[in-house]
């Protein structure tokens, strides 16, 4: 017995033995780290220690001192102002070197007054507006032929019936310009985007169809028709958008009409005050008058009473 449970005691030491053999072998197969062979170094420790009071004392000198570590704002502000003022200044150069670059934007030309509208020419005869008040429709229609026409455009007429020069409202092509039976000589120009100008009206042609007028052109002067003979002497112009008659107000400055209204309202006001002072001096004239007849009476009265008294002594 004593025997076997020598036997058994042997064979654990063995066995013990052998794993410990066996851990030892696995230690020395298995390679070490290298965070622990670092750290085995000497100098490692006082490294660790150095960074660590570096780290430390650029804080502390930091937050005692945070304003020369910030970033000034207005410094930031000029940095960009002086590279938009670079961008600038390229762009500037790019575009002046572009000898061959085109216009952005072309202004368009504005509709002016085909006749020297003023305190001579005025407007004798507006446009038939459909939203215009009855008095102002019944003051825009012609009559012909004991018949009632809404005019279509805006005639002008001189104040002493004298004739006028017309001219063209706007650049563009002579698309007709002939004599027509009731309205007399007439000219159409045709301009962009489908408008057209009509001038009717007129007493001769200073152009022709197909001809290339500008704005300002002399077209014709004013004449007579018979469509308008109670005009007497007159120019109409009309403005068409794609063959339709159009208001000419819509293209045209009426500031000047009601500054021709205004300065008409004047000279009739500046007249009836004339006519009132004339008529004043009148009646101041025959009051004088009156008072010297008066007073030639009461002479010739007392003359003869005079006479009289001396006959009876």
């Amino acid at each position: 017995m004593a025997r076997l449970v020598a036997e058994v005691m042997k064979m654990k030491e063995d066995r013990n033995q052998n794993q410990v053999s066996k851990e030892h072998e696995e230690e020395k197969t298995i390679p070490s780290s290298p965070w622990k062979r670092l750290i085995k170094k000497k100098w490692f420790f006082p490294a660790v220690y150095l960074i660590a009071a570096a780290l430390i004392l650029a804080f502390i000198t930091w937050y005692q001192n945070p304003d020369d570590y910030a970033l000034d704002a207005d410094d930031l502000g000029d940095t960009e102002t002086q590279d938009a003022v670079d961008t600038s200044n390229l762009t500037e150069s790019n575009t002046t070197d572009d000898s061959d670059a085109m216009p952005v934007y072309t202004q368009e030309e504005e509709m002016i007054w085909p006749v020297a509208l003023g305190d001579e020419i005025k407007v004798v005869l507006n446009y038939f507006d459909d939203e215009a008040s009855e008095d102002e429709q019944l003051n825009a229609m012609v009559e012909y032929d004991n018949t009632f026409h809404p005019n279509q455009g805006i005639d002008f007429a001189h104040k002493n019936g004298e004739t006028f020069n017309v001219y063209a409202a706007l650049s563009g092509t002579v698309k007709a310009a002939d004599k027509d039976p009731l309205v007399g000589y007439y000219v159409e120009l045709e301009h962009k985007d489908g408008l057209v100008t009509v001038y009717q009206g007129l007493e001769d042609l200073q152009v022709s169809e197909g001809d290339e007028v500008k704005q300002g052109d002399l077209l014709g002067r004013a004449g007579r028709s018979v469509f308008k003979q109670d005009l007497g002497v007159h120019a109409h112009f009309e403005v068409r958008e794609n063959g339709t008659p159009v208001n000419p107000y819509l293209y045209l400055d009426r500031e000047a009409t009601e500054e021709s209204d205004s300065a008409k309202e004047e000279e009739r006001a500046e007249q009836a005050e004339q006519e009132a002072d004339q008529e004043e001096g009148q009646t101041d004239e025959e009051t004088r008058e009156s008072s010297t007849a008066s007073q030639s009476e009461d002479e010739t009265a007392g003359d003869e009473n005079e006479s009289s008294t001396e006959s009876n002594e």
